[in-house]
């Protein structure tokens, strides 16, 4: 009796193993461990920012992950990779988001910190330059993302941000 009742939850074991093993599989998961962005567009919501990033300045020089993850360190980037990629499994199977994908405030911080390390010449000539406009030094002193400026260099304007209302704002 003890070794049908083993055998049976081995067995069931094996089923449930092979249904979420061809779950994932399905759903492409083992391609966001990776950097390819093409595995952003599993999603379709996702179409426009990478349309738009393909045809923007960064498309041949950076990938997703080079802008959106942290790069000081393996865990933080594995954390930030975790916890974006479950934030947006779960607002995509339980259909919360509103109509397109917002970036998040510690999103926004690691976008704006690879900004700043990839151009650093630009990033100082702004601090610099601050002095200089009004408008330089305010945003500057703010706080504000290199993106809120230069909306067309992370994504082109081909379409893509204007077909996705508020793509590049951070969600509040």
């Amino acid at each position: 009796m003890k070794n049908r009742f083993i055998i049976a939850i081995a067995v069931l074991g094996c089923i449930f193993a092979g249904l979420a093993l061809a779950t994932a599989q399905r759903a492409e998961i083992f391609s966001y461990l990776g950097a390819d962005p093409k595995a952003c567009v599993n999603c379709h919501v996702m179409d426009g920012f990478y349309a738009t990033w393909q045809h923007g300045s960064h498309g041949t020089r950076a990938g997703c992950v080079d802008c959106h993850l942290p790069h000081d360190g393996f865990a933080n980037y594995w954390l930030a990779k975790a916890s974006d990629g479950l934030h947006h499994a779960y607002a995509f199977t339980f259909g919360e988001r509103e109509g397109s994908i917002k970036i998040s405030q510690s999103a926004s911080n690691i976008v704006q910190n690879n900004c700043e390390k990839c151009h650093p010449r630009q990033a100082a000539a702004l601090v610099s330059n601050s002095n200089l406009s009004g408008d330089l030094k305010k945003a500057h002193e703010s706080g504000e993302y290199c993106w809120r400026c230069h909306r067309e260099v992370p994504h082109s304007n081909l379409g893509g941000v204007n077909v996705v209302p508020n793509a590049l704002g951070a969600r509040k």
